[in-house]
């Protein structure tokens, strides 16, 4: 029974180990993303905005592994959640030229400030960029860096704690409080999956960058597969190679069942002879005789040979038939 199920065991083992390994995997990667990740299930990450977005269906959503002035996106809203303020307000001039090349090629940038981004910091003389080219300003008290920016005349209000400045075709907004577009956030505030709404509305697309949160493609193999969703490609591989290994160890298909006595193919002579072999218990010629006088009667018996040897003893018979000229042979 074993033997004859054994391929649809060894398929199932083998679909109930892939599915094991997806689940750790993605277990894995739900713990290990940091939060406002889009690959992050907890409260403080992204994926219910990523998953809420896709499912909606009215948009295009993806993700980006690449800062944005490489994959040069155009008509979408790319999203950077989680940036930190004190980050923010130390970026250099390559990070604000980017950022603003981005924005002139139609594209709306969402900065999402969280709220824990109060860092201890060392007071300067000279004004950051992010003050000097766009306006902003977090304030400080007591050497604590304040995540509540202060903007300038060229910001417009776009809604509660939120801001926009438009550059080009495009804009950056800056989102305060940005724990509101987080899983918590998104799931427990309507207010704030209205602002999600206002944010992709008019756009082709939706964004969200993961290189700024070091999640970011390093041109691997395994990089390659996620970004042309080859998993399934590669699971079949994987599927394959187990197949190759078990067909090696056992004969493919199961042999079956040996009986544990082979009969042989022979002709009637061979039968016969096996069949006499078996079931006579005395001597052969003896046996021969002894059936010859039963079915030819009395008067054509004839007497056993003395001789021992088979020539011999049939031609004493022959001899004996002869001398009954009665018998007709």
């Amino acid at each position: 029974m074993l033997e004859k199920y054994r391929t649809f065991l060894f398929a199932g083992l083998c679909a109930g180990a892939l599915a094991v390994l997806i689940y750790f995997a993605q277990s894995a990667a739900t713990e290990s993303a940091p939060a406002y990740s889009t690959w992050n299930r907890n409260p403080d990450g992204a994926r219910l905005l990523f998953d809420g977005l896709r499912q909606a269906g009215f948009i295009a959503v993806s993700r980006q592994f690449k800062p944005v002035s490489l994959e040069k996106p155009r008509g979408a809203a790319v999203f950077f959640l989680g940036v930190p303020a004190l980050d923010l307000n130390e970026e250099d001039a390559a990070y604000f030229d980017g950022m603003e090349a981005a924005a002139r090629r139609g594209n709306r940038l969402v900065i999402a400030i969280p709220e824990d981004s109060a860092y201890t910091f060392k007071k300067v003389e000279k004004k950051a960029l992010l003050e000097t080219r766009w306006g902003i300003r977090f304030g400080s008290e007591k050497g604590i860096f304040s995540a509540t920016p202060i903007v300038d005349q060229n910001w417009k209000a776009f809604g509660d704690g939120v801001w926009t400045r438009d550059f080009g075709s495009g804009e950056i907004v800056l989102v305060e409080r940005g724990r509101r577009l987080s899983n918590k956030g998104i799931a427990t505030e309507a207010a704030n999956r209205a602002l999600l709404y206002e944010l992709v509305k008019g756009q082709r697309a939706a964004i969200f960058e993961e290189a700024h949160l070091g999640i970011r493609e390093t041109g691997s193999i395994v990089g390659l597969a996620r970004h042309y969703h080859l998993q399934g490609l590669m699971a079949g591989f994987l599927i394959l190679a187990g197949m190759f290994v078990w067909s090696r160890s056992v004969r493919f298909p199961p042999a079956a069942a040996v009986p544990e006595r082979m009969v042989a193919g022979a002709d009637a002579r061979s039968i016969l002879t096996e069949l006499m072999s078996r079931h006579l218990k005395k001597d052969l010629m003896a046996a021969c005789v002894a059936e010859w006088n039963r079915t030819r009667g009395q008067a054509r018996a004839i007497a056993v040979p003395a001789e021992t040897n088979a020539v011999a003893a049939y031609a004493g018979i022959q001899q004996q038939l002869q001398d009954k000229q009665k018998f007709k042979l």
